[in-house]
């Protein structure tokens, strides 16, 4: 460790990234899984680029002098425990370092138990007393990425179909990365850069869905903010899809990717075009954007059948949300219903969740 790691001071995002970077360091070897964890680590703890690169270099400096101790592969549990040892090297944990070490233990998939444990123990170590049983934290109640895809898929896709009625369907698309703003016939909008899909490459023959957030050349210019707070999300929530740099679509769509985003973040809707590198994904920001529909049960009679031909998800779900972003009142008898001045409309769904009637007004 290098000697501007002090101790009885609080821990800093640099300590942290410099604790994490000569572990990693211990066997003299990076492989690409402990490239991305730098890389999101390094995101999540806001260490611009050069700072990071002279905290890998110290810790490759460190190695190759023997400081680091006998050569070791990266152990996330025991780096854990160290950091928590670290954390109360002053006696108490504030809030910048809860926030660290909950990030991660996203990374390295810590449990909340274990972490309970391991801070009751340092606590007692630093107050000077035993040990007492204290019951472990309450389960938190995670969203999933299917979750969040039913709670905004019917709403997203009903965005698009406004979005695209705004701008037409002819006409030319101009994204201008050095003002941040993407022009559609001359009218332009705010952009953030989400991600892009690469074509089936290497022997598996699959897509990929890159985050542009790991990309990062064009992060001072602002445009990743956005697609940073979904990846933060992900960390938070154990959402895997949102938090890792690369996703191997497989089965899954990229649209749908990008719809959550789109809802997740408050878009006006997401656009995507043919690239260099493939298909590029970005979303469309403007505050001043008003998504004004006169009659909402007419609107929800006609897009929900478009949304459950492209859903595979639970459509009950999808509906019930869909319902609710629109402010009605629903409720659940053999069917799913919702109610708006004086009127209402109503779909069956069957046990699965599957759409078995479409939606009716009446």
């Amino acid at each position: 460790m290098s000697e501007t790691m002090s101790t009885n001071e609080a821990l800093t995002p640099q300590n942290l990234f410099e604790m994490v970077s000569d572990e990693v360091f211990r066997d003299g070897v990076v492989d690409e899984t402990e490239n991305k964890l730098l890389n999101i680590l390094a995101s999540f703890l806001k260490i611009e680029t050069p700072a990071a690169r002279e905290i890998l270099a110290g810790s490759k400096t460190r190695f190759q002098t023997g400081e680091l101790g006998d050569k070791a592969p990266l152990d996330p549990h025991g780096l854990y425990c160290r950091t928590v040892s670290r954390v109360f090297d002053d006696g108490r944990l504030d809030d910048a370092e809860d926030t660290m070490l909950r990030g991660l233990r996203k990374l390295f998939r810590i449990s909340d138990s274990a972490h309970a444990r391991l801070v009751e123990g340092f606590q007692a170590q630093a107050a000077s007393e035993p040990v007492v049983a204290i019951p472990p934290p309450a389960a938190t109640v995670r969203r999933t990425f299917e979750d969040l895809l039913a709670q905004h898929i019917a709403m997203g896709i009903d965005k698009q179909i406004a979005f695209q009625d705004r701008i037409g369907r002819q006409g030319t698309v101009a994204p201008d990365f050095e003002s941040g703003t993407i022009s559609f016939n001359g009218q332009s909008y705010k952009m953030q850069l989400l991600g892009t899909v690469t074509p089936p490459a290497g022997a598996d023959g699959k897509r990929t869905w890159n985050w542009s957030w790991s990309e990062g050349e064009l992060a001072a210019k602002g445009l990743l903010e956005s697609g940073e707070k979904l990846r933060d999300l992900g960390i938070d929530e154990d959402i895997y899809v949102l938090s890792e740099p690369r996703v191997h679509l497989d089965s899954m769509d990229p649209t749908h990717l990008a719809l959550v985003a789109s809802g997740v973040l408050g878009a006006v809707a997401y656009y995507s075009a043919a690239a260099e590198r493939g298909d590029l994904y970005v979303l469309v920001m403007d505050e001043n954007f008003s998504h004004i529909v006169p009659d909402p049960i007419f609107r929800i009679q006609t897009i929900f059948p478009q949304v459950a031909a492209r859903f595979t998800g639970n459509h009950r779900k999808a509906f019930t949300h869909y319902l609710a972003a629109y402010g009605l009142e629903s409720g659940t008898r053999h069917e799913v219903y919702g109610c708006l001045s004086g009127r209402g409309i109503a779909a069956m769904f069957d046990e699965s969740g599957r759409l078995v009637r479409p939606p009716m007004a009446y």
